[in-house]
């Protein structure tokens, strides 16, 4: 539960591009202000006019990620090293959807590895989680993040107490 759609998203993870951004009710700098020494380099936008500024602003330091904030494994987003490609991305956005969820502009990271770290309560029971996200290929042949089960934990290189704790089809309690 969300008290406004966009907080669902990565979204909240950038600020706006100055004062008199457009931005939809409730939102809030905070979390973008606590997490902008972990995060990556950029800026949320929910109009056209904000995001142009943003690329402006950014790629002078080079490529830029663009994000949907509803896409998941690498869907939704394209990287752009000109404005003359920003224009395309743009008129394909839903302007609903824009000004509700906004769209993402990061720096563009090459040759990354991403880390996951996590925690998943049900009921009294709660798991953490760490590790490696690899890319693979989807069903399409689209290059994609995915954690995978038991059996992609288990195809890492770990510390043994680590290994321990990964569980294995003879070990796992039904």
């Amino acid at each position: 539960m969300v008290p406004h759609p966009f907080v669902k998203t990565k979204a909240i993870t950038h600020d706006l591009i100055g004062r008199e951004a457009q931005r939809p009710q409730g939102w809030s700098e905070l979390f973008a202000e606590r997490v902008r020494e972990v995060a990556l380099p950029g800026y949320t936008a929910f109009n056209v006019a904000d995001a142009q500024l943003a690329s402006r602003r950014m790629l002078h330091r080079g490529p830029v990620r663009l994000k949907k904030p509803l896409g998941a494994s690498g869907q939704g987003q394209r990287v752009i090293t000109t404005l003359d490609q920003l224009d395309p991305f743009l008129e394909q956005l839903d302007a609903d959807e824009l000004a509700t969820y906004g769209l993402v502009l990061e720096e563009n990271l090459r040759d990354l590895t991403t880390l996951s770290v996590g925690q998943t309560a049900i009921d009294t029971f709660t798991i953490s989680y760490y590790g490696t996200q690899r890319r693979v290929r989807d069903n399409d042949g689209r290059a994609i993040y995915v954690r995978g089960g038991w059996d992609a934990l288990d195809a890492l290189a770990m510390s043994p107490e680590a290994r321990a704790a990964v569980p294995s089809e003879n070990h796992i309690r039904t």
